[in-house]
């Protein structure tokens, strides 16, 4: 069986970009994506938003510096991974974020709706 590993998400940045100070270029965003769903017991539409935490490289994190912030839409294509660190009082922690191959911008249809753009 061949491991495979890729993501793709459409949301919205939570915060302006944040560069990572490096010899190359690396950004770092967090995602708001919503999830609409039927609730079991009392056939309520419900919304949830879940929040990923995203790192651009290279081109990418350029593209996402100069043309991103807050509340753009975008599509993330990338692949989960996983930060694990031992802390100094011996615990360990985890954490899962994407490391995104493609950002693509989207036009921002909220804005539209309300007679703005």
């Amino acid at each position: 069986m061949a491991d495979f590993n890729r993501v793709i998400l459409a949301g919205r940045l939570t915060d302006d970009p944040r560069k990572f100070e490096s010899e190359h270029s690396v950004c770092f965003f967090a995602l708001a994506v919503g999830h609409r769903y039927r609730d079991k017991v009392g056939n309520k539409v419900k919304d949830e938003i879940h929040f990923f935490d995203v790192v651009c490289f290279g081109s990418v994190a350029d593209s996402v510096l100069k043309f991103m912030f807050k509340g753009s839409p975008v599509i993330v294509e990338g692949r989960l991974q996983q930060l694990r660190k031992d802390n100094e009082d011996g615990t360990k922690t985890s954490k899962i974020s994407v490391a995104a191959s493609s950002v693509i911008f989207l036009p921002d249809t909220k804005d539209r709706a309300n007679g703005q753009g």
